[in-house]
């Protein structure tokens, strides 16, 4: 019997609804709804709020995100990262200059708060 790594765990089909406060993220549909009203995201802004969904109340390193989202190649170029950020950011939040869901930890990162309904 062959063990199955990390990585294979991680990519295994998600059929699952992640809600958290007024966002719900049904990855079985691949669709994303605020308020009950649907967002569209592009590939890249759902997959990162799908990472955050996953991982509620956790902070996820700059270099965690790079490699999950982008791949372990890209490196460490934090740039592209905070323009996917700003504009999720811009959907999901309410003021996304104040965000309430996902927030940055300085120097390290970011976090999506656990809220709510």
């Amino acid at each position: 019997m062959g063990r199955m790594n990390q990585k294979e765990e991680v990519e295994k089909p998600d059929d699952a609804v992640y809600t958290n406060g007024d966002i719900c993220l049904d990855n079985g549909k691949h669709m994303v709804y605020k308020n009950g009203q649907e967002i569209h995201l592009t590939p890249m802004e759902y997959n990162l709020l799908y990472l955050f969904m996953k991982n509620p109340g956790k902070v996820l390193t700059y270099h965690t995100i790079l490699q999950k989202i982008w791949g372990a190649g890209y490196g460490e170029d934090t740039q592209v990262l905070r323009s996917v950020m700003a504009s999720t950011r811009r959907k999901i939040e309410n003021n996304p200059a104040k965000p309430e869901y996902i927030q940055t930890e300085i120097g390290i990162g970011y976090r999506m708060r656990e809220k709510d309904k």
